[in-house]
C-alpha cells in the first residue's frame, strides 16, 4: 500500500533542529541504515531541477540529524537512535518505456520493479535491509513523494520523489517506510472539538504535531508513532478503565508512563504530554488523538488514495487524528496556534462519559499529573450464543459465537452452568487474537472447549466484563466433552481384494468416547493421501505387493487426535506356489487372474508369516498352521478369503480338502509406532464456501481436509475474483484471462512451513475453446521464456529463469493439456525456486504452485510427492468435467 504527500511550494521548509542540552552525547548509533538513490526518466521527460547528489547530501546532513534527534530520548537506558546515511547511487538514470502515471493503480508493483532493476545495476544482492529513493522528473503529480508502508520489523523500503530533494519530504517518507501513517486532524460540525465520525471530518495531513503531517516541524514524534515503530514499549502506555490520577512523562523522555489509552465505546483516544515548544507553536499540555479509523466518506484529502486507504476493519491504524484542544488552526497546508490542553483545563469526550484534565506540571516540564474521570460502567455485555457443538472439532475451538464482546471495556472472565451448577472459568487468551484499535494491548479472552469440564451435561454460558457486569445466560445446549484421544492399534483384517488392490479394516482404530470423525494417512509434507470418515474401524486401500512408510492420524469429533508412524508391507504368493497332492491345473478366472484348481481330494502346503489372507474356495476343506487346525470350509459358496494371523515366524500352512480353487495368499505386516497426541488447531472460517461462483471450483484444488497438523487452507486476498491474473508465468498479462468466468485461489500456510508460497488455483473459462486458447498462450510464453532464459518487463528489467528437466513428471502426468514448470527464478536475494503444474480439462483449469525461497531447491522425493498431488488434481478435474 502506498501513501502520498500533498505537494508544497519549494522554499517553504525551514529545518532548524534544536538539540536539547539533556540529550545523550553523540555516540555511534545503534541502528545505521543505508539509503541508496537512483534516477528514472523517459522520452520527453523534463530535466530535473535537483539531482541524486543533492538528495544524498540532504540524507547525510538534515535527514540524518532529524531522525537521530527524533529517536533519542532523555534518560533512556538504551540508545535507540536510527541513523540514516547515503549509500550508493547510479551514474545513469533508468530509462522507462513510458512516462510515470501519477495515480496508476499498480504503483506498488511499479516501485518494486524499479527496485529490482536498481539493485541489479548496483550489483547489490543483499538489499532487503536498504532503503531506495527513486528520483523522477516533474510529471505534474499532486504529490512530492510516495512510499510503500513498511513496518517496525522491516529494515528497508522504497520511496519515489518527484523532482525534489526537500529534507522534510525525505524524512517524512522514511517514516512511512518504518511503518508510520499520517498525523491527521479531526474537524467537527458546529465548532465542536470531538464527535462521532458522522459529524466530523478527517483532515488528511492536518495534525501537524510531528514529522508525519505535511507542515515542516522539528517537534518530537508523537508517542503513537513512537509506539508503532518500537521506540516505546506497551508497558509505557497506561490503559485507563476507571477514574484515576496518573503522572505521565513528556514525549521526549525515555522513561516512565508516556501515554494513556482510553476507549469510549467504539471510539479510542491516545493521550500524551508535551512541554512548551515555541518554535513549533504550542504550549505545554496534553495532546489527544483519535485512533479509531473514520469511514472514507469523512476523509478530506487532495489524494484519492487517502480515501481508498481508509478501512472499516478493526486493525490497528497507522494513522491518527489530532483533536484541537486550544487555538490550533490548519488550512491550506499551513498551521498555527497550539493544540494542547493546558494546566487546570478539562476536556470532556463527546459521549460525556469521560473527562481528562491536567492538575500539575513539574518545574522542568518533564512530566504532568493527569486526572481521568470515567462514569461507572453499568452496562452488561450482550447475551452470548453457543456455537453448535457439531461444529466444534478440537480443544482450541471457541465455544461462543462472535458478538459476545463487551461494547464498553472487554470480557474478563466467564461463568458456565453445568446443568444447574454454576462454575467460574477465567477463559484463555485467544491464540487467534490480533491487535485492534479497540484492543491494541490486551489479548482478547475467549472460552474454548478445552476450558469446559468433561462429561455429558446441559451447558449455558454468561460473560463478565472488566467492570464486573454479567451478561444474561445463553440458551442451554447439550454437550459431550471428551478429551481422550482415539486408540491407534495396528490390528486389522482384510475387508476385500479387488484386482491389484486390497482393503484393510483397522479394528484397532476407535474412539471409546465420542467416535471418530476422521482417519488420515498422510505423507511427510502433511498432505493427506487417504481419508476415512468411518465412525470406528476405518477402512484404507493399498496396492498389493506394496511397501511404504507414512503417518496416520485419527481424530475424534471433539478434536482429540492421536498420530503415529505407519508402516505397511504386503506381498502376494501366486497360486502356482507350494507343494501339492492330487491333480491341480492352472486356469484364469472371470477377470483374467490366474488360479489353481483341483478336482477331487487335494492338499497344498507352503511357508507363510504375518497376517495372511487366503484366497480359496472349496466344497469342503480344512486349514491348519504348523499342524494345528486354524479353520475349515464347509460351503463352496462361502467367502473366498480367510484372514489368519500366523505370527512373525514362518510356519507351514496346509490346505486340505475337496474341489479346491486356490487364488493365492496376501501376506501383510502393518505397524503403528512412535505415537503422539496432537492438539488440533482450527482451520479458520472460509466465508467463500457458500458463494455461488465458487461451487464448481471448491473441489478442484486444495481443500481444508487435504492437510493435517495445523495447516490452513484459505482463499488469498482477491482469490475468489477475476481481477488478479491467473496465467502469469514469464508475463503478468495474458489475453486469455479475459475469458474467465470464475476463479478460486487458495494458499496453504503454517507457521513452520518450508515454502514461501504453496497454493492451488482453479478457473472456469467461458468455454472449452477459451481454455484451449489459454493453454496455447501459456505454452507459447513458456517456450519463449525458456529460449531467452527469462523475461523482460515493461521497465526493461530482466528476470532470469533457469529451467530444469521435467521428463520424470511428464512420465507420471502426461503432456496432454498440461504444462509442468520446474525453475529457479531471479538472482541473489530475489532468487526463488518454483514447481508448478498447469492442467486443463474442457473449460476448467487447475494450477499447483510450490515456491521455495533463496538457494533452496526441491529434492527428487519432494518433487515426486508434489507430482502425485498434481495427479490427484487431475483426477478431480476429470470428475468435475
Amino acid at each position: 500500500m502506498t501513501r502520498v504527500e500533498k505537494r508544497r511550494t519549494a522554499g517553504t521548509l525551514f529545518l532548524a533542529l534544536l538539540l536539547s542540552l539533556f540529550l545523550l552525547p553523540p555516540a555511534e548509533a545503534l541502528d545505521r541504515r543505508a539509503v541508496d538513490v537512483v534516477e528514472i526518466s523517459w522520452s520527453g521527460a523534463a530535466k530535473p531541477s535537483t539531482s541524486q547528489t543533492e538528495v544524498m547530501q540532504k540524507i547525510d546532513s538534515e535527514v540524518r540529524d532529524r531522525w537521530e534527534t527524533l529517536t533519542n530520548f532523555i534518560g533512556s537506558e538504551s540508545d535507540m537512535r536510527i541513523q540514516f546515511y547515503a549509500g550508493r547511487n547510479l551514474n545513469q538514470p533508468i530509462l522507462l518505456n513510458a512516462s510515470v502515471s501519477c495515480d496508476r493503480p499498480d504503483f506498488s508493483n511499479f516501485m518494486n520493479s524499479i527496485r529490482t532493476e536498481a539493485y541489479r545495476r548496483l550489483s547489490i544482492s543483499a538489499s532487503t535491509e536498504r532503503y531506495l529513493i527513486i528520483l523522477m522528473p516533474e510529471a505534474n503529480c499532486i504529490w512530492q513523494g510516495r512510499s510503500l508502508i513498511g513496518s517496525a520489523n522491516s529494515r528497508g523500503g522504497t520511496i519515489i520523489l518527484q523532482d525534489t530533494s526537500d529534507a522534510f519530504v525525505i524524512a517524512h517518507e522514511l517514516g512511512h517506510s518504518l511503518g508510520l501513517g499520517h498525523s491527521n486532524f479531526i474537524r467537527c460540525d458546529s465548532g465542536l472539538k470531538d464527535g462521532p465520525w458522522s459529524n466530523c471530518k478527517a483532515v488528511e495531513y492536518g495534525g501537524t504535531v510531528d514529522l508525519m503531517g505535511n507542515v515542516p516541524t522539528s517537534a518530537p514524534l508523537s508517542t503513537y508513532h513512537q509506539w508503532r515503530i518500537g521506540l516505546m514499549t506497551d508497558s509505557q502506555v497506561r490503559q485507563v478503565w476507571n477514574t484515576e490520577t496518573i503522572s505521565i512523562s513528556a514525549v521526549d523522555m525515555g522513561t516512565g508512563i508516556k501515554s494513556l489509552f482510553l476507549r469510549d465505546g467504539l471510539s479510542t483516544y491516545w493521550i500524551e504530554y508535551r512541554r512548551e515548544r515555541l518554535e513549533s507553536g504550542y504550549r505545554s499540555g496534553l495532546v489527544i488523538y483519535r485512533t479509531d479509523p473514520p469511514p472514507s466518506s469523512s476523509v478530506l484529502s487532495p489524494n484519492i488514495e487517502d480515501k481508498s486507504g481508509i478501512t472499516s476493519s478493526f486493525g490497528v491504524t497507522s494513522d491518527m487524528w489530532l483533536i484541537n484542544l486550544d487555538n490550533f488552526n490548519y488550512a491550506n497546508s499551513r498551521s498555527s496556534g497550539s493544540m494542547t490542553l493546558g494546566l487546570n483545563k478539562e476536556f470532556v469526550f463527546f459521549s460525556g462519559k469521560i473527562s481528562i484534565g491536567v492538575s500539575a506540571i513539574s518545574q522542568g516540564q518533564e512530566s504532568a499529573t493527569v486526572t481521568v474521570r470515567r462514569s461507572a460502567d453499568l452496562i452488561a455485555p450482550p447475551r452470548p450464543s453457543i456455537i453448535s457443538f457439531g461444529e466444534l472439532r478440537n480443544s482450541e475451538d471457541e465455544v461462543l459465537q462472535k458478538g459476545f464482546e463487551d461494547k464498553e471495556t472487554f470480557i474478563n472472565s466467564f461463568e458456565i452452568k453445568r446443568n444447574e451448577q454454576v462454575v467460574p472459568i477465567p477463559g484463555v487468551l485467544s491464540p487467534l487474537w490480533r491487535p485492534t484499535y479497540l484492543q491494541p494491548f490486551n489479548k482478547a479472552k475467549v472460552l474454548t472447549v478445552g476450558d469446559l469440564p468433561e462429561g455429558k451435561y446441559l451447558l449455558s454460558v454468561r460473560t463478565i466484563d472488566f467492570a464486573g457486569n454479567k451478561s444474561e445466560w445463553s440458551a442451554p445446549q447439550s454437550v459431550n466433552i471428551d478429551r481422550g484421544a482415539p486408540l491407534l492399534l495396528s490390528n486389522f483384517t482384510t475387508e476385500s481384494i479387488d484386482s491389484s488392490l486390497i482393503t484393510y479394516r483397522f479394528d484397532g482404530i476407535v474412539d471409546p468416547g465420542s467416535q471418530l470423525c476422521g482417519t488420515y494417512l498422510y505423507n511427510e509434507f502433511d498432505y493427506v493421501i487417504q481419508t476415512s470418515k468411518s465412525k470406528s474401524a476405518p477402512s484404507l486401500i493399498f496396492p498389493i505387493n506394496h511397501s511404504s512408510t507414512s503417518r496416520i492420524q485419527a481424530t475424534d469429533c471433539l478434536g482429540n487426535s492421536n498420530d503415529g508412524k505407519f508402516e505397511i508391507q504386503n506381498s502376494f504368493i501366486s497360486p502356482d506356489r507350494g507343494s501339492r497332492t492330487g491333480t491341480w491345473r492352472l486356469q484364469k478366472d472371470g477377470v483374467g487372474s490366474m488360479q489353481s484348481k483341483c478336482i477331487g481330494k487335494c492338499s497344498l502346503s507352503l511357508s507363510v508369516s504375518g497376517s495372511i489372507t487366503l484366497l480359496v474356495k472349496a466344497s469342503q476343506a480344512e486349514i491348519s498352521i504348523a499342524g494345528r487346525k486354524a479353520g475349515e470350509i464347509k460351503d463352496k459358496n462361502s467367502s473366498e478369503f480367510f484372514n489368519l494371523d500366523v505370527g512373525n515366524r514362518k510356519r507351514i500352512l496346509r490346505l486340505a480338502g475337496r474341489d479346491l480353487i486356490f487364488s493365492g495368499i496376501v501376506q501383510s505386516k502393518i505397524s503403528i509406532t512412535e505415537q503422539r497426541q496432537i492438539l488440533s488447531v482450527s482451520q479458520g472460517i472460509d466465508p467463500t464456501l457458500n458463494l455461488a461462483s465458487q461451487k464448481k471450483l471448491i473441489g478442484l484444488g486444495f481443500k481444508g481436509e487435504d492437510f493435517v497438523n495445523s495447516w490452513r487452507v484459505l482463499p488469498i486476498a482477491g482469490g475468489t475474483e477475476t481481477a488478479d491474473p491467473t496465467l502469469d508465468l514469464c508475463n503478468p498479462v495474458y489475453d486469455s484471462d479475459k475469458s474467465r468466468l470464475s476463479r478460486r485461489q487458495v494458499s496453504v500456510t503454517k507457521a513452520s512451513s518450508p515454502y514461501v508460497f504453496l497454493s492451488s488455483e482453479s478457473v472456469q473459462y467461458s468455454s472449452a475453446a477459451a481454455a484451449d486458447l489459454a493453454l496455447a498462450e501459456l505454452r507459447r510464453n513458456y517456450e519463449t521464456c525458456k529460449k531467452a532464459g527469462g523475461w523482460k518487463d515493461s521497465t526493461g528489467s530482466f528476470t532470469k529463469y533457469e529451467f530444469r528437466d521435467v521428463s520424470y513428471q511428464e512420465g507420471i502426468l502426461g503432456k496432454d493439456s498440461i504444462v509442468i514448470v520446474s525453475a529457479v527464478i531471479g538472482e541473489g536475494e530475489n532468487r526463488r525456486t518454483l514447481f508448478a503444474v498447469y492442467q486443463f480439462k474442457n473449460d476448467f483449469f487447475t494450477g499447483l504452485y510450490v515456491v521455495k525461497d533463496g538457494e533452496i531447491i526441491f529434492s527428487e522425493r519432494e518433487l515426486s510427492q508434489w507430482t502425485l498431488v498434481a495427479k490427484v488434481f487431475a483426477e478431480r478435474l476429470k470428475l468435475q468435467t
